[in-house]
């Protein structure tokens, strides 16, 4: 999962910059609040009942349905070859002739004689597999859509399916609030903030905050495999998707397909230590960026990493200061686009042309305003005449004003944080020390203080023992998710086969390597794995 840090002189946060977008996966900010709850906050008014209808993705209140749970799969045509549907699931599999939720699905048959269904996840937590299930044939060699239903779904809490809802449209966030974490009352500033936030969430979300973590999602992924009529679930996911498809093997292991982890999270690992290794691959990311930038003449930073930090909080602080409107760049705005960038080495030489820019011309940074600096796969498009149509994993960023709170909703589920307000305020500001612009404003913990669920999942290392073999696909240059997690989880998978990719970026499966491209086909069409200890380029 991959997203968004800041820069700390002293340390600010500006909460409502989702670190969920671009520290992915081990990344959000979203709140905070009272030390040690997990229950409604106390200005909770209510909370929403079970009733016939649901509103999925659409800024409203939520609301669960009644029973029974769908038995069978009604496709509709919803545009060229595309069919789409919605199912009832359980929001509690302990009662599952009680109240339900939403699952969105998109497909797009196979052209050929199938082999069956894969189902696909492009990572998050958060992002859309029914948005992504339309890139499928830029992501996909034509021999794995010619033999599979391309199946892509949105969790539960996400996107189209029955989802979180804290923000009604055009609502204003309370955590957007620019704070200084070295002094007490920045700190309490934020917990008041993050606890009004809190208190959103309990109010138009209710019941379905308890039921939106991985460990139910696999649940609802079992459960799709036996509506599409599947013996096996063949999948393949993305970053965030890959601790679902961990999970999914271990707890399931006699029902894996082929099965593709590309982008490993490693689910041993506890939150504090994810947020801190995504931070250190972030920096050692900038570090390979600025050796490249210095192969070619007249890079714009100086060529020691800890140099140019100075110079991107230099330009990060003037950004600010000269910031009036809401539509003008901050810089966070700037941190958080030079942190999406590095996902994708082919936008490296568009960064190195904006902040060549930006640095020959600081008299000009009062003007800039958000959306100027736009570092995404559009520019290489224009470039390309490429028609942009294609989503790349973790690039399905949604309109609806909860995104980012999907994020925070799932990794809150997935890892209960025990820490006070206060020592989680600590890790912060220990992250900022560590890294000035990647570690700043790292405010996950904070956010799952006040998080006004009771979660009960327990992360630890995985087994799949019994299970079909599992190809895994680690970048040694991935600034997301690290490559050490994709070596770690193949370890714990024990029919897992690690392929690495000696490159960097993030997600590689799809364009990236003609090496991995291949050998990822072969083993989805035919089930062969590459070589033990494979490497491409």
């Amino acid at each position: 999962m991959p997203h968004t840090p800041h820069r700390p002189r002293p340390l600010r946060a500006l909460a409502a910059l989702a670190l969920a977008s671009t520290l992915g996966l081990a990344g959000c900010t979203q709140e905070a609040a009272p030390s040690g709850t997990s229950a409604a906050p106390e200005t909770t008014t209510a909370e929403p009942t079970a009733t016939p209808t649901a509103a999925a993705g659409s800024g409203t209140d939520v609301h669960l349905l009644a029973g029974p749970s769908s038995t069978s799969i009604d496709w509709e045509n919803c545009g060229g070859r595309f069919e789409c549907a919605t199912v009832l699931l359980p929001l509690d599999y302990a009662d599952p002739e009680g109240s339900q939720v939403e699952i969105a699905l998109k497909r797009l048959p196979a052209s050929g004689d199938a082999l069956g269904s894969l189902l696909v996840n492009p990572g998050g937590p958060g992002e859309s597999g029914v948005e992504f299930v339309e890139s499928a044939e830029y992501v996909m060699d034509p021999d794995v859509r010619d033999r599979y239903d391309i199946v892509g779904f949105d969790p539960r809490g996400v996107g189209a399916s029955t989802s979180v809802v804290c923000l009604r449209e055009g609502q204003d966030d309370p955590t957007a609030v620019d704070v200084d974490l070295t002094t007490e009352l920045g700190v309490q500033t934020l917990r008041a903030a993050y606890q009004q936030l809190a208190a959103l969430c309990h109010e138009r979300s209710g019941a379905l905050l308890d039921f939106v973590g991985s460990d139910e999602v696999v649940q609802d992924m079992e459960a799709l495999r036996g509506l599409l009529g599947e013996d096996t679930l063949n999948y393949l996911g993305y970053s965030y998707g890959t601790l679902l498809g961990a999970l999914y093997a271990d707890r399931y292991p006699e029902r894996v397909g082929r099965m593709v982890l590309d982008s490993a999270v490693d689910p041993a690992l506890d939150y504090e230590t994810l947020q801190r290794e995504q931070v250190e691959a972030f920096d050692a990311a900038f570090a390979r960026y600025l050796a490249e930038c210095h192969e070619q003449e007249g890079c714009p930073l100086d060529a020691d990493p800890a140099a140019a930090t100075a110079e991107i909080e230099e330009i990060a602080a003037e950004l600010d200061e000269s910031a009036v409107d809401e539509d003008d760049l901050t810089g966070a705005d700037l941190i958080a686009e030079l942190s999406d960038s590095l996902y994708s080495p082919e936008l490296w030489p568009v960064v190195t042309e904006d902040l060549t820019a930006l640095l020959g011309d600081p008299e000009g940074l009062e003007d800039l305003e958000v959306g100027d600096l736009d570092w995404d796969e559009s520019e290489l498009d224009d470039e390309s005449g490429d028609d942009g149509d294609a989503a790349s994993p973790g690039d399905l960023a949604s309109d609806d004003p909860n995104w980012a709170l999907w994020f925070t909703a799932v990794d809150c589920s997935d890892y209960p944080v025990t820490s006070t307000f206060a020592e989680v305020v600590q890790h912060s500001l220990e992250l900022a020390e560590a890294s000035p612009v990647f570690g700043a404003g790292s405010l996950a913990e904070a956010s799952c203080v006040a998080w006004p669920s009771n979660p009960t999942a327990e992360r630890g290392p995985v087994s799949g023992e019994g299970a079909a073999p599992i190809l895994i696909i680690g970048s040694i240059g991935d600034p997301a998710t690290p490559y050490a997690w994709s070596v770690s989880l193949a370890d714990q998978l024990t029919s897992a086969r690690l392929l690495t990719y000696d490159g960097d970026g993030h997600a590689i499966y799809g364009g990236r390597s003609a090496c991995v491209d291949v050998a990822v086909d072969e083993y989805l069409v035919t089930g062969e794995l590459p070589a033990e200890g494979a490497v491409c380029t």
